[in-house]
């Protein structure tokens, strides 16, 4: 963070909604004892239950713009270390209060008196802030935070977000008109992508990574089959994507995306009434998203085609979020945001095909690996023709098919299929998945 001169020498602030849940300004108290190298934070919650943020702000510096309220953070960095009643739903009206142990880098670890505040927000369900954090290894502990600055254990690069808890974005999508599929003539178009208008209804949350083998063994076991590795559950066994099936690379994270995922595995038997579109969003309680849901309290699923697409082109119109590119341009544009057949890395000489979520450049909603490092498994049936697009608001695919649609594409495959517009259906493995959820967590039981 940058130096800064103190200016102005105030306590206290707060951020509140007209409606909905409130956070009473006057009630805002940031306090340090002598000494002590952890302050305290206090609020009182008004209105309604709601989910609370906290953030640490001090004095701008001395040639801020005239207009400058005279306030800026200290960096979420600085304020990971925060415990009580703070990044997550509070349901009790009143009085709380939340301890804050400064970063080891803040100078001092110490907060000059009257010249820092904290800055308390409240956020109504319907509307919370943009990271969801699901930790997959205890009952219903979910946390929200503003940005991965604020993520604590260090942030978004600890393996533990990519190994023990599920790290979501929420999707700015509700009422956004967009064009789907790639326009006739750009770089490698195909006849299954027309381009069409599509409006989503909702915003949602999607999974930042694509869901790892660490996070794949939370709710399934591995187990040897006739000599290759899987993973397995409720007798539905996918094949481990690791020193066996990957062309001897060794995963020792356990951080790369999870191949082979499979309908069954993660949601139930479309014949037993776990199909897409018929049976919404209902999945068998004994496979991994049953056993997910019921251990966090959060209804995952796959996303719909839409979904994915909107989530991975994040605002962009071009052929990869980075930019245009056709043959003579694809390594400026793809190498610094996607593996493919000849920038993946080897081991032991050999080329990896699936490598450690996380370590290309992502898109402007902070998404991983939307290119390059493996299929990725949607909710809908893949139809040519997307299933019609003559109804461009929330399409869900057509109601049957003989194969489910992935979209981008593995590593071993060259620069052509490397397109956020990249489709198929031909049934072929090897493909992995991202989660979604809606933003209140759970669906309508409408939709279950």
């Amino acid at each position: 963070m940058k130096s800064m001169a103190v200016l102005v020498c105030m306590a206290v602030a707060a951020t509140a909604s007209a409606l909905g849940p409130r956070i009473d300004p006057a009630s805002v108290k940031l306090d340090q004892k002598f000494g002590a190298t952890v302050a305290t934070i206090e609020y009182v919650l008004e209105d309604a239950p709601g989910i609370v943020t906290v953030d640490v702000e001090t004095n701008a510096t001395a040639n801020a713009a005239a207009d400058d309220p005279g306030w800026v953070s200290i960096g979420g960095e600085n304020v990971q270390c925060l415990d009580g009643d703070v990044n997550r739903y509070v349901a009790e009206l009143g009085k709380h209060v939340v301890t804050w142990r400064a970063f080891d880098g803040w100078p001092g670890q110490k907060v000059p008196k009257g010249c820092a505040r904290a800055v308390v927000t409240a956020w109504a369900t319907n509307a919370p802030p943009d990271y969801l954090v699901v930790d997959l290894t205890q009952d219903n502990h979910v946390r929200y935070y503003t940005s991965t600055n604020f993520l604590p254990y260090g942030g978004l690069t600890n393996v533990y977000y990519k190994k023990d808890a599920i790290v979501m974005r929420k999707i700015p999508a509700q009422a956004v008109e967009w064009k789907m599929g790639s326009p006739a003539g750009s770089y490698n178009h195909q006849s299954d992508e027309e381009y069409h208008d599509v409006i989503l209804t909702n915003d949602y949350y999607v999974g930042v990574f694509m869901l790892t083998h660490g996070q794949v063994d939370k709710f399934a076991i591995r187990q040897v089959i006739s000599g290759a590795l899987y993973h397995s559950i409720d007798n539905q066994n996918i094949k481990f994507a690791g020193k066996i099936a990957c062309e001897g690379y060794d995963d020792p994270t356990n951080t790369a995306p999870c191949c082979n995922i499979s309908w069954g595995f993660m949601r139930g038997a479309t014949a037993d009434g776990y199909g897409w579109p018929g049976n919404r969003h209902r999945v068998q309680s004994t496979r991994w998203l049953g056993k997910a849901r019921a251990k966090t309290g959060v209804d995952f699923d796959l996303p719909t085609e839409a979904q994915w697409e909107f989530a991975a082109r994040a605002g962009t119109t071009t052929v990869v979020y980075s930019g245009d590119f056709n043959v003579s341009t694809f390594t400026t544009y793809l190498g610094p945001i996607a593996w493919y057949n000849s920038n993946r890395p080897r081991e032991n000489g050999v080329k990896v095909e699936w490598i450690p979520v996380g370590n290309k450049r992502p898109n402007a909603f902070g998404l991983y690996d939307v290119i390059g490092n493996g299929r990725e498994l949607c909710l809908d049936w893949y139809a040519a023709d997307y299933g019609g697009t003559a109804n461009k608001y929330e399409p869900e695919g057509p109601a049957t098919g003989s194969s489910k649609v992935y979209r981008s594409h593995t590593a071993p495959w060259d620069y052509p299929g490397h397109r956020v517009a990249e489709r198929d259906g031909n049934g072929q493995t090897y493909y992995g998945t991202r989660l979604v959820c809606p933003v209140m967590l759970k669906y309508p039981e409408s939709e279950k």
